[in-house]
């Protein structure tokens, strides 16, 4: 998708890469501060970190996505001369 987009929408699809890799590697990094110890059960953190970590990750890319597929005007209905 990243790629292909990029065709389409040139580098503001590297906002895209780094929305999705970076909110997932961010909830990565707080969940290794409740991570899971044998012995010890698993806190609420835990999952809502799983959770977020799964949802948000993906949705942050794919709400920006959808916000450059809303305003985007095909190049056969711009004016020539114009940016795009």
């Amino acid at each position: 998708m990243t790629l292909r987009g990029r065709e389409v929408f040139g580098n503001k699809m590297w906002i895209v890469f780094a929305l999705s890799v970076g909110v997932n590697l961010f909830f990565i990094f707080l969940l290794a501060g409740v991570a899971y110890e044998p012995g010890k059960p698993l806190t609420e953190l835990n999952y809502i970190y799983h959770i977020c970590h799964d949802l948000l990750g993906t949705e942050a890319g794919v709400f920006y996505f959808a916000t450059l597929i809303s305003g985007y005007e095909p190049k056969t209905n711009l004016v020539v001369g114009e940016d795009p």
